[in-house]
């Protein structure tokens, strides 16, 4: 969760300003069934204070008195690395206590105050870019100038690192602030989305309650060409009030390399948007690359329930190693043929 690593992140920053050590964990790999994910965080002081989570349960709390022991000798606590596997059957060593058929890989370290700069570093990368890393390994924790494309876990006899690209996080770009755009907003923040919302509406929905996205754009939506950031974690969907808005939003999109573009809509009004765009210069090879109707056929009809439908499809294609080809516009339809319901 974007916001939950972003809050682990300032609170790390906030207790090394206060001249506290704190203790950081990092799930670094995981697999089969794990409560923690590759990327959670978990940050404790000695006082107990916290923020993040590696995964909860008997593993965390273990976790939490190792950190309590990790602090009271911070000066000659080394990173260390474990294997939590969560099955009765494991190793006694290395197992969790949890029994839910899977495992991770924990790293842990001691940041003291001398470490604020690089604290400091990641959480401004992390705000406001650029693409760069971090990684933590036998050493530590550090800053890299350089961008990774993806998280890397690596083991190699008693040396290992965790690298984790940070500054460019998955970004829906949502073009419309309407019912289906603030039921989209809220339904994709939780999934590490950072969500941008562009409407010109000053009382559109988004806009009386701006806290459900992390950016809100009070703009034309012809500006979206500037605004829209092209790239593998670039995502796009565009549910405005009109027909006419949905042309003009796509229209400043289509031509962007985005990991997905989605429209929304029954057959007859994807059908004459494409045709207005043709009727603009457009070529008709790009709408191929739009996903219309948009999200999965689950049968949804509410804008929560296109909302659900719609992460299904992303987080889908968000884990493939390719992004799969859209269907081609009308040939399914998560029974929001409701299209008015982009006419907010």
């Amino acid at each position: 969760m974007l916001r939950e690593k972003l809050k682990t992140w300032i609170f790390l920053q906030q207790q090394l300003q206060q001249g506290q050590d704190v203790a950081l964990w990092a799930v670094v790999d995981d697999w089969g069934s794990a409560p923690g994910k590759r990327g959670f965080l978990l940050g404790m002081t000695a006082t107990g204070a916290w923020s993040g989570t590696i995964g909860g349960g008997v593993m965390e709390h273990d976790v939490i008195r190792r950190s309590l022991q990790m602090l009271q000798t911070p000066e000659t606590s080394s990173p260390i690395l474990l294997k939590r596997t969560h099955h009765e059957r494991a190793p006694e060593h290395e197992r969790s206590g949890m029994s839910c058929a899977g495992g991770q890989w924990l790293a842990g370290c001691v940041l003291r105050p001398r470490d604020l700069p690089c604290v400091e570093r990641i959480l401004f990368t992390e705000e406001h870019g650029p693409a760069c890393a971090w990684r933590i390994d036998p050493q530590g924790l550090c800053f890299l100038q350089e961008s990774a494309p993806t998280a890397l876990f690596i083991r190699e006899g008693e040396y290992w690192s965790y690298t984790e690209p940070c500054g460019q996080p998955d970004t829906l770009y949502i073009l419309g602030g309407g019912h289906v755009g603030l039921a989209i907003a809220k339904q994709f923040v939780p999934l590490t989305f950072r969500c941008i919302v562009i409407d010109p509406r000053p009382d559109s929905l988004v806009a009386k309650d701006p806290d459900c996205c992390d950016r809100l754009y009070l703009r034309p939506f012809e500006e979206a060409r500037d605004i829209v950031q092209p790239g593998s974690h670039s995502y796009a969907v565009v549910v405005t009030k009109a027909m006419d808005s949905d042309v003009t939003a796509l229209h400043a999109i289509l031509h962007k390399d985005l990991r997905y573009i989605g429209a929304m809509g029954s057959k007859r009004k994807i059908h004459n948007i494409f045709q207005r765009l043709e009727q603009l210069g457009v070529s008709t090879e790009l709408f191929s690359r739009v996903h219309a109707p948009m999200g999965l056929p689950i049968g949804g009809q509410t804008p929560a329930e296109i909302a659900v439908s719609l992460a299904a499809q992303i987080i889908q294609i968000r884990y493939a190693h390719t992004p799969p080809a859209p269907r081609p516009a009308g040939r399914h339809s998560t029974k929001h043929t409701r299209s008015d319901l982009a006419s907010e």
